[in-house]
């Protein structure tokens, strides 16, 4: 037996508010979806230091994978502006 959950149904793209996409990949895996959030590294300099940050690699989005009858959950959460 695995430990993991076995998640049934499809991917669904999700548009995000501006910068909330970790709150709202959070938020979802809360409430048991499956959600993705694919992420890069970049390096970003200020005056007096350089820092390695991860950035989404589609701003504004996450995929998350749930049944057609969660989506109205997925609309409800904070910070989800569409499916």
């Amino acid at each position: 037996m695995s430990s993991q959950k076995e998640f049934s149904g499809a991917w669904w793209a999700v548009h995000t508010r501006s910068r909330h996409e970790r709150t709202v990949s959070t938020a979802l895996a809360l409430r048991g979806m499956e959600p993705f959030l694919p992420l890069y590294e970049q390096t970003s300099a200020w005056s007096d230091r350089q820092k390695r940050i991860q950035l989404p690699l589609f701003p504004c989005y996450l995929f998350v994978r749930a049944r057609d009858a969660v989506g109205i959950a997925v609309l409800k959460t904070p910070g989800v502006l569409a499916i």
